[in-house]
């Protein structure tokens, strides 16, 4: 590539690896007011579903609105949905869930209680896509669950986001759960400027994008076009 006034050195290399910022889609760490909006816009619970929108402490001992359950077991099971996730262009989100469960052990009834809660995720391209898994589970996949553990804190990842955006959901069977808060994000590279080249603004993906030339310079037919990847 070179300026109109001359070209630029050819030892200047044009391909490079940019480390991604973190772009947060969803967090319910700070949120002191409902989760569970009455339009639907927020956190659903159904109705035959024994979780509840409470104000609790965190690990922190602040205060914060906090998803809890500890109710006597359901065979069904025991669902709370999230509200619509928007990817803003991710191709891939990570989510990272703090929580407390109490061991069986530690509770009256410890023979019929649960240690487990499943997580689901819905991929969908608007709020008014999510389905309802009490009566459209086939619509859900689960991606993993959380249980007893010396660390709060779960890490997943959807490696493959296909759709605008989506949904995840808890499923409980009986435990005595508290989820202190969820948050959900990606990877991205903002807008730069490097080497005379401009590269928009794209998703870690680990794919290379093409730049284009600054304004009064064009590309020297000796070099191909310069590209930056995203990782």
């Amino acid at each position: 590539m070179k300026k109109l006034t001359g070209l630029i050195p050819l030892t200047i290399a044009l391909f490079g690896v940019v480390h991604g910022d973190i772009q947060m889609l969803l967090d319910t760490s700070e949120t002191t007011s409902d989760l569970v909006k009455p339009d639907g816009s927020g956190w659903v619970i159904p109705p035959s579903s024994q979780w509840m929108d409470v104000t609790g402490m965190n690990l922190e001992q602040e205060t914060a609105r906090v998803l809890t359950v500890c109710k006597k077991p359901n065979p069904a099971g025991n669902f709370v949905m999230s509200p619509f996730i928007n990817g803003n262009g991710a191709t891939s989100v990570d989510i990272e869930i703090n929580y407390v469960i109490r061991e069986c052990s530690t509770l009256r009834n410890f023979d019929q209680c649960s240690e487990e809660i499943e997580i689901y995720s819905m991929e969908a391209n608007s709020f008014g896509q999510r389905a309802d898994p009490t009566t459209d589970e086939f619509k859900w996949k689960k991606i993993g669950s959380i249980k007893p553990n010396r660390s709060p804190v779960k890490n997943l990842t959807i490696e493959t986001l296909s759709t605008k955006g989506l949904f995840i959901a808890f499923k409980d069977y009986g435990s005595c759960t508290q989820i202190n808060s969820v948050k959900i994000y990606s990877h991205y590279c903002p807008s730069k400027i490097d080497h005379l080249a401009v590269f928009d603004e794209s998703p870690a993906n680990n794919v290379q994008s093409e730049g284009k030339c600054v304004q009064n310079a064009q590309q020297d037919s000796y070099f191909s076009a310069p590209r930056m990847r995203c990782a």
